[in-house]
């Protein structure tokens, strides 16, 4: 007897800890907000790094932040920095001159390089993946691109007025082109076949960021909700208390973007996707293994 009720009381509590896992309601969400900034932006995310765009006094700076220490990116002489997208110790991003010309620019923490795109009057860097870079680029029209260090390569998806490439994994890029109609449509370009991405119901749709098969962005529907988006599954995300929220980089779990409301204007975030157990499960759960804890004792 005392060994089936052992065997009883592993069984259960395999089921309860495969319980855990499977009665998961939501992540965890976190403020992002240092610098004495009066509104923050993240916008990338490596690792434990997250880069964006703080506004002090109606100025916007870029920084970077690993979590605890928060430092400003902004290249020297310029009227503004923004950064977006951020690999190991490469960041990139676009600075503005005193000229009101935009450039993009790729910065290790030491150089700033300045991205400029062959015949184009404006360049943006959105994101960069080992020596891969994409972003977009002004000539009579909207038009992404990727640069690999040495050769730029125009991304215009095909019956698209505007094409805007926002991040990279691997072969993959990930961003949003608009129709003859203006509406935007989201898209993943893996250098062969392009794929749209419309948030179900959406009026329009942005894709911001990709991690393996997990994409990243905001759709507008009565609002701006973020979405991740699996492959097969579509969840929408809305931080709490927020009227919008858009959702700009993902890394593994992590997901950080900006929400808006009236009163505290635009904040940054993390969502981190790992599954929280509901707590009333919890509370069943090692009420059931209690029970079998005192049926042993009485049978001791």
């Amino acid at each position: 007897m005392e060994e089936k009720i052992k065997k009883v009381f592993q069984v259960t509590a395999a089921i309860a800890l495969l319980s855990l896992g499977g009665i998961a309601h939501a992540g965890t969400w976190r403020t992002v907000a240092g610098l004495g900034a009066t509104e923050t932006m993240p916008l990338g995310i490596s690792g434990n790094n997250i880069v964006g765009v703080y506004s002090v006094s109606g100025r916007d700076h870029g920084f970077v932040c690993n979590g605890l220490a928060w430092k400003t990116v902004d290249k020297p002489e310029t009227d503004l920095t923004h950064a977006y997208g951020i690999d190991g110790n490469n960041i990139v991003g676009l600075y503005r001159d005193w000229t009101m010309a935009t450039h993009g620019f790729l910065y290790d923490g030491a150089t700033w390089t300045t991205l400029d795109k062959p015949g184009a009057t404006s360049t943006y860097a959105e994101d960069i993946d080992g020596n891969n870079i994409v972003g977009a680029y002004y000539n009579s029209g909207y038009h992404g691109f990727l640069y690999d260090g040495a050769t730029w390569t125009t991304l215009d998806k095909p019956g698209a007025t505007s094409t805007y490439a926002l991040d990279i994994s691997g072969n993959n890029i990930v961003g949003n082109y608009v129709t003859g109609g203006g509406v935007s449509h989201g898209f993943v370009y893996d250098g062969a076949t392009w794929m749209m991405l419309d948030a179900p119901g959406a009026t329009s749709t942005h894709a911001t960021g990709i991690d393996d098969n997990n994409i990243v962005g905001y759709y507008y529907n009565s609002g701006y909700h973020s979405f991740v988006y699996d492959g097969a599954t579509w969840m929408t995300l809305d931080a709490p208390g927020a009227y919008s929220t858009f959702a700009t980089g993902i890394d593994g779990n992590n997901i950080v973007g900006y929400s808006w409301n009236e009163e505290e204007g635009y904040q940054g975030f993390v969502y981190d996707m790992t599954p929280v157990p509901e707590p009333s499960s919890i509370i069943v759960l090692l009420g059931g293994l209690a029970g079998l804890i005192g049926i042993r004792r009485r049978r001791a």
